[in-house]
């Protein structure tokens, strides 16, 4: 699952990369503001929001396993001593 959820991740990440580099070898030097397409703003707003919000819940869940383990790991030595 956590190989998953990290190749997931690199290649949205490599994604995004490889659109942002397809957009500056496309931009002439004398350009002036970024004229927002939707293709701007897919890349700059849309994808880092889903992905902070990916992370968070995913950065979450593994602090809520581990808290489960170390509550397991617990019971199971109460239980050991206690016998």
């Amino acid at each position: 699952m956590k190989a998953r959820i990290i190749l997931t991740t690199a290649a949205i990440t490599f994604f995004t990369v490889e659109l942002l580099a397809q957009a500056a070898r496309n931009l002439p030097r004398d350009t002036g503001p970024i004229q927002w397409t939707t293709g701007n703003i897919i890349i700059f707003i849309i994808v880092p929001i889903f992905l902070i919000i990916f992370l968070y819940f995913y950065v979450k869940q593994l602090t809520r396993n581990k808290l489960k383990e170390r509550e397991e790991e617990k019971e199971e030595e109460n239980k050991d001593a206690s016998e």
